[in-house]
């Protein structure tokens, strides 16, 4: 394995009971028998000097209830409103509302700086020591943050070694074996509207037969997929999406990444291994990660990469919206498709990758982490995170997307569709390997503005649910609160090699032809150097208060979300999908 000083494995600290030291999504296998999913229970026993203890016993965790409430902020409750009401329709959305009660109700609750679904591992961002009486295992000791790096910058052997740990988690032996299973069957969930009455799951309404990176495919389709089951007579189809078009898009990314890392590590056994980014902003090497084969190339990965097919093709490329929001079923995990690109050819979207200057203006019109609509709404500059999720257009900007293109696509969504292919559907984009790179990048740009405007994470309601402060991240288990990941990337224990300031405006370069081609070189941002400050809060920032919507205002946004809904199934039968 290449060198420690190459890679990095970015750590975490949060607080406990939604957090853990690795990133869990859907359910250990542990927690996946036929006893446990009848009493809704997940609460492993942990052998601690000869005795067994459930969460890891006195000193790390016990096993508590949680109720429906605990992870879900309802901002309503107007019966009229569209999404809570579909949402409480079990016959609709039966598995991810409210998230996780559908399946378990009772899980650990760690103390201290223990975490993990068991209470056995350490809080990312600790070491785990043999310290203590008797020479116990405890949490204390904070592990120096670690550096991600630009992906061409690491030697050639590097590179090759990212390459060949991503493709090993492709295999459903050995190392490549997902520790975790995923639901592959709703049919026992109850069919009854508004009915909270338990599921009568079994262990095999699981998969765990597979590899770790289809389990990562299937989170993120499972996420952004469309509710289960057609809505009931009379009803509009209302896109339901808990990771892309509102608050929780960077942070829940930012969470997905960590967990794909940790993944990783444990599959290369190599403790220092994590994920480079793609510096898609450098215009003199942005295009370098595919033209010159070093991920692969414009048309496809290649090399070790090449045999990548498409887990949950079918229903994600289905032009049928009931269909797109199935469950991956077993056959599924078993397609054929290889991953494909068509880079730089969706010109009716995006002829461009994105440029400092878009940057520069995401970072200058506001410093607010997230405002109303808290949707993907381009009507009007609102946010950061929907700038940079690529929804909102610039001032002085010229879009080259055809006229009876409505959608902005920026940063973000520009770069997914810019490489197209696989990458450009919404579902399927983790199949591609070249995703993992795409969202280091994106999170890189996003630790910028927590550098420059605080921790804030904003709204605490008003957002479509799953995307309020305090609600948790689905799928992920254990739990995990949206506001817990708007923290400098130092609290979780990793940094950036570099963090351009952004302190000099960048030229806009003329676009006005919309020619095919990139545009020539742009001045570079002064980056700095990153320095390791002790985690903690920021205390030179200024911190944004949280901005309550008014119950007028909430009813125009329901109104709004009916509207937009329409307008998202309209667009969603064409190829390109504008979310990722």
């Amino acid at each position: 394995m290449a060198n420690s000083a190459a890679f990095v494995l970015s750590m975490l600290a949060v607080q406990s009971f939604v957090s853990n030291h690795f990133v869990l999504s859907q359910f250990p296998v542990e927690c996946l028998d036929d006893t446990s999913l009848a009493n809704r229970k997940c609460c492993p026993t942990v052998s601690i000097g000869g005795a067994n203890h459930d969460c890891g016993g006195p000193g790390r965790g016990s096993c508590k209830s949680i109720p429906d409430s605990h992870c879900h902020t309802e901002t309503s409750s107007d019966p009229e409103d569209i999404i809570l009401a579909y949402l409480k329709n079990t016959t609709y959305e039966p598995s991810r509302y409210p998230w996780p009660n559908r399946v378990f109700t009772q899980v650990c609750e760690c103390e201290g700086n223990w975490a993990g679904y068991n209470c056995d591992e350490c809080k990312f961002g600790y070491v785990r020591t043999p310290m203590g009486q008797g020479g116990v295992a405890q949490c204390v000791k904070r592990q120096t943050p670690l550096v991600r790096r630009n992906f061409l910058t690491l030697s050639p052997s590097e590179r090759d070694q990212v390459q060949k740990v991503v493709a090993a988690s492709r295999n459903r032996t050995g190392a490549g074996k997902s520790r975790f299973g995923v639901l592959v069957d709703e049919s026992h969930f109850p069919r009854t509207p508004g009915t909270s009455s338990p599921s009568q799951l079994t262990s095999a309404d699981f998969k765990t037969d597979i590899s770790t990176y289809e389990f990562m495919a299937w989170i993120h389709y499972f996420a952004a997929k469309d509710s289960s089951r057609p809505p009931p007579a009379g009803w509009p189809n209302v896109t339901v999406d808990f990771a892309h078009e509102a608050p929780t898009f960077l942070v829940w990314h930012r969470l997905y990444m960590l967990l794909f890392e940790t993944e990783l590590q444990m599959v290369s056994g190599n403790s220092s291994f994590a994920l480079p980014y793609w510096d898609w902003l450098d215009n003199s090497t942005r295009s370098t990660l595919l033209t010159e084969n070093k991920f692969g190339n414009t048309s496809a990965p290649t090399g070790v990469l090449a045999d990548f097919t498409i887990t949950c093709r079918s229903a994600a490329f289905s032009p049928d919206r009931p269909r797109r929001g199935s469950l991956c079923t077993r056959a599924e995990f078993d397609s054929t498709v290889k991953v494909s690109r068509d880079f730089g050819q969706f010109h009716d979207e995006t002829q461009f990758l994105p440029s400092n200057r878009d940057i520069w203006d995401a970072l200058h019109t506001t410093d607010r982490y997230d405002m109303e609509h808290y949707n993907a709404s381009a009507t009007g500059y609102n946010s950061y995170r929907e700038a940079l999720e690529g929804f909102t257009p610039f001032p002085g900007k010229t879009y080259c997307q055809k006229p009876d293109r409505d959608t902005v696509h920026e940063i973000h969504n520009a770069v997914h569709i810019y490489t197209g292919g696989t990458m450009a559907n919404v579902a399927a984009s983790t199949n591609d390997p070249i995703f993992w790179l795409h969202h280091c990048m994106v999170d890189r740009v996003f630790e910028i503005f927590i550098k420059r405007n605080g921790e804030t994470y904003t709204p605490t309601v008003g957002a479509p649910p799953g995307h309020n402060a305090d609600d948790c991240m689905v799928p992920f288990y254990p739990l995990h609160r949206n506001k817990d990941y708007l923290k400098l990337s130092t609290e979780f224990g990793y940094q950036y090699d570099s963090l351009p300031e952004y302190t000099q405006e960048p030229v806009r370069h003329d676009r006005s032809q919309c020619a095919a081609n990139l545009p020539t070189e742009e001045p570079r941002p002064i980056a700095t150097q990153p320095t390791a400050p002790a985690p903690g809060p920021v205390s030179d920032t200024t911190q944004v208060p949280v901005q309550t919507p008014s119950s007028a205002h909430r009813a125009t946004l329901d109104v709004s979300l009916v509207a937009y809904s329409v307008l998202v199934a309209m667009y969603s039968s064409t190829v390109v999908l504008a979310c990722f």
